[in-house]
């Protein structure tokens, strides 16, 4: 995945191209409220199978904000990318808020091999 010039990856290299320096974890979080999924009955969701549209978009749409702050911090690095990202994901506030956090480190990368 590329973001505006950041490679992003889940690997720890990035294929044909040298990790000529690592500058560092960076993260992003973000917050997403899905308090409505809690309040739905659990026999609904049983029998739903408990899929809600919006609340995957919301949570989707925290998950990029968390990835384009990551991006942000990586490139105030003079990062070329960032390798052995992942994404991580708990509720808070009693299952009312869901955290979503990116991280991964900030690498510049040489020539390409």
């Amino acid at each position: 995945m590329t973001n505006d010039t950041i490679i992003v990856s889940t690997t720890d290299d990035i294929p044909g191209r040298r990790i000529a320096e690592t500058l560092g974890v960076v993260s992003g979080e973000a917050v997403v409220g899905v308090g409505g999924l809690k309040g739905m009955s659990r026999a609904v969701r049983d029998v739903v199978g408990a899929r809600s549209p919006l609340h995957e978009d919301q949570v989707k749409t925290a998950r990029e904000a968390a990835m384009e702050r990551m991006c942000s911090e990586a490139k105030k690095r003079d990062a070329d990318a960032v390798v052995g990202v992942t994404v991580s994901y708990q509720t808070m506030s009693g299952g009312e808020l869901f955290l979503i956090v990116v991280e991964g480190t900030a690498v510049s990368l040489g020539d390409p091999t």
